[in-house]
């Protein structure tokens, strides 16, 4: 190089996407993954100036996305803003995280990241339609057929528009993922999960099963043999984008995880005698975690403990000063401080409640000396045997 030209790191940092990988023959990439903001010029003018001048070939493809915005701002950790995130993925999993995520951003423009709408996703798209639909099948196989997948029966209206519709969201799914949108290749799955909830409704399995036609019962075998092949083939699509709990739900089914799409995504009676599980919760309900807010992590004022004193026949360690050689000890009567047990030794103690040998060396000496306590009228009261004598009368005179 020039010495007299400035070379920026970029240029450093750009040969690693190259020497990562030529020795294991992945170059050329076949998609080269970056964000908006480092577009131009590293990625669209810099590097491929170098490949071209090093005779290398150019990545096949650019992928470009956006950004990630947080109640709309961009999500940095400069800001503060995408700190917590993550504890959406262990408070819901990992997989219901990737499925939020692969499913709320279309690549190519910026994606807005809501605890609601994570909430809404994963109670509604998850739990409460696929999670549901999961748990309708497990109940009427369960019941009926004693856990066993029965063969399809009737071949009626409703049977043949599921087989219509996975076709065309199967063709729908391959399109958008040949275009790198899993958003709308979801979008479509979802329209096939939903249309399988409705061909329960539609079918009453819960009626038929109460019938003693054999149309109905025929009617019946269909219903459920239809929904554990739709939930197949739901689960082997699902496995790129929610790999645990797609492996989960072909398991529970009595399906095979498939290591390849070969010969996995056509309509068949491949399920018919397969033994379902009991029951199973792909998506229990959780709590939602607390997005952290910048400004409460540091107390905005200094922290100011006090230790005030306490029964000294409680578990907790007492905050009473030892007393002097000369004065005299404290009375830790049972009549002052009550037993552990008693509601009142679990209180904090006031200050006037301790003896006065005690309250000597924690008050002040000008503190003045608590009052003393009143009669009624026609009423002695003897004074308090451990406070120390002031001189008066020993007994208090009538009013």
């Amino acid at each position: 190089f020039d010495r007299s030209f400035v070379t920026y790191v970029w240029f450093d940092a750009l040969t690693n996407y190259y020497s990562a990988v030529v020795d294991r023959g992945l170059w050329p990439a076949d998609l080269h993954v970056i964000g908006k903001d480092i577009l131009s010029p590293p990625h669209a003018v810099y590097w491929p100036c170098m490949l071209k001048a090093l005779g290398l070939e150019l990545p096949r493809q650019l992928l470009v996305h956006g950004w990630w915005t947080v109640n709309n701002q961009k999500a940095s950790k400069s800001a503060g803003n995408a700190t917590n995130t993550l504890g959406f993925a262990r408070s819901h999993g990992t997989d219901a995280f990737r499925f939020y995520l692969c499913r709320e951003m279309v690549v190519g423009q910026d994606a807005d990241f809501s605890p609601t709408t994570f909430e809404n996703r994963y109670k509604a798209d998850l739990g409460n339609n696929l999670g549901n639909l999961v748990n309708r099948l497990l109940n009427m196989v369960g019941r009926n057929y004693a856990g066993k997948v029965p063969a399809p029966g009737a071949d009626e209206e409703h049977e043949q528009h599921l087989r219509k519709l996975w076709s065309e969201t199967r063709a729908k799914f391959d399109e958008a993922c040949a275009e790198y949108q899993l958003s709308h290749a979801l979008e479509a799955l979802w329209v096939f999960v939903s249309a399988l909830n409705a061909y329960i409704e539609t079918r009453a399995p819960w009626k038929l099963a109460k019938s003693a036609d054999a149309a109905d019962r025929a009617r019946l075998d269909s219903c459920l043999a239809y929904v554990a092949e739709g939930l197949r083939l739901i689960g082997n699509l699902l496995l790129p984008v929610m790999p645990v709990t797609a492996a989960k739900l072909l398991t529970t089914i009595g399906r095979p995880v498939p290591t390849s799409y070969e010969g996995q995504l056509a309509w068949s009676t491949v399920g018919t005698g397969s033994q379902v599980e009991e029951k199973c919760i792909l998506f229990p309900p959780t709590l939602r975690p607390r997005l952290r807010r910048p400004e409460l992590d540091k107390p905005a004022f200094p922290r100011i403990v006090v230790a005030w004193p306490i029964c000294p026949q409680s578990t907790k360690r007492t905050h009473l000063p030892r007393p002097s050689v000369s004065a005299p000890a404290p009375d830790m009567s049972p009549t002052r401080f009550p037993s552990p047990n008693s509601m009142r030794s679990r209180c904090w103690r006031p200050w006037t409640s301790l003896p006065r040998a005690a309250t000597s060396r924690i008050l002040p000496a000008s503190a003045p000396t608590p009052p003393a306590r009143r009669s009624r009228p026609g009423r002695a009261v003897a004074p308090d045997a451990s406070s120390p004598p002031t001189g008066g009368s020993a007994a208090c005179t009538r009013r």
